[in-house]
Parts: C-alpha cells; structure tokens; sequence
C-alpha cells in the first residue's frame, strides 16, 4: 500500500505524456480534451472510495471501536491475517495510554527525537530539490543541449517517464530484501553524481575541439 502511491503516480505521470504526444492528443485543438481527461481519475476515486475500508489504527486508537477495526482487518488482511496486526495496534494503543500529542515547535525542543526530526525535514527537501519536479522542468533543455532533435524530445521525455515508474516498481521489490537506508542512501548518491556531472558537461558544452586547436 505504501509504494502504491509511488507506482501510480509515475503511471499517471507517463499516461500523461503518453497521451499528451501529437499522435494521440498533443495538438492544439486537442487540449481542452486533454485537460479534462483529469477527472476521470478524480470521479473513479469518488466512486471507489466508500468501499474502502478506513484506518484499522484510526479506529481503535483514536475513534476506539474495536470492531470496525476488526473488520476493516478483516477486509484488508484476510481472517487469517488480521490477528498479529490487531495485537500490534493494540500494544501500540496501550503504550500511547498518557501520551499527548507534540505541537510543531515543540517536536524541535525534544532531544530524543530530534535526529528523526531533522532526518524527515532533509528527505523531503532533497525530494523537492532532487525529485520529478526538477527532473521533468529540466528535461527538455537537456535534451536539446544534448543535440535531441526537437520533434524527438517528446519521445526521449515518455522513455523518461518510462524509467521512473519502472524505478517505482523495482524499488517496491527491492526495499524488502535491501531495506530503506540502503535504497535512500544509494539513490540520493546516485542523483548527487548524476548532478555533478549534468553542471560539469553542461557548463564544459560550449568548448569546442576546434577552439582548443586555435589557442
């Protein structure tokens, strides 16, 4: 469920570029149906999400009705598989017995969690540095700096957004058998190095053989 969001969001975003190619409906008299093509996905979650069940951990902890919790693990779970999460919910219920919920500024004043704090603060601003936001604003300069005719660009922009939903669903399978500190660590080394050498290349781009058997 986790990765789900993940997975779907990088097919939502290649359906997107997908459909927004000029054989499909990337022209100009085509847009206003593009655009509206957004609210299929938005009227389908209407129509789906009564049927999902909520929160099992909202329900005991926070609304304390056992059973639409039992049922909503039930539902999610299986029968068999309901039992050993109802029991984690109900420790994680019987340890919060006293606890009160930490403002924001008061999060920053606590010394025993304030690595997780700064830990959660640098993982998403990274992403927002690092993430699909400055990857596809970025992405048809590079390609045509890189020489990608300009009819092409479209083409190289899907096969992008190919890599990334097939990043999405490796990364649901790997992070099982690897762990998260392991794919986090790599990725952002990844990208740090993918960074460096785009600001070497594209700032070494302008000279040219030629110039440097002139001088």
């Amino acid at each position: 469920m986790g990765t789900g969001s993940s997975i779907f969001l990088t097919g939502g975003i290649l359906s997107g570029q997908v459909m927004g190619l000029k054989e499909v409906l990337g022209k100009a008299q085509y847009w206003p149906l593009l655009l509206s093509t957004t609210c299929i996905p938005a009227l389908l979650q209407l129509q789906l999400l009564p049927w999902f069940p909520e929160s099992p951990r909202y329900l005991l902890i926070d609304k304390g009705d056992e059973e639409r919790c039992k049922k909503a693990l039930n539902q999610l779970h299986g029968l068999a598989g309901s039992d050993s999460v109802l029991e984690d919910i109900q420790r994680e219920k019987n340890n919060l017995v006293g606890f009160k919920a930490k403002k924001p500024w008061e999060l920053f004043a606590d010394r025993s969690i304030r690595w997780q704090v700064i830990t959660i603060i640098v993982l998403n601003a990274a992403q927002q540095l690092n993430g699909v936001n400055a990857m596809y604003f970025y992405a048809d300069y590079l390609f045509r700096q890189a020489g990608i005719a300009e009819e092409k660009i479209p083409y190289a922009t899907v096969g992008t957004g190919a890599c990334e939903c097939l990043t999405a669903l490796t990364c649901g399978m790997l992070v099982e058998s690897l762990g998260r500190k392991v794919l986090i660590s790599g990725g952002y080394i990844l990208m740090s190095v993918c960074c460096i050498l785009f600001t070497v290349t594209l700032a070494l781009q302008v000279i040219h053989p030629k110039d440097r058997s002139l001088n």
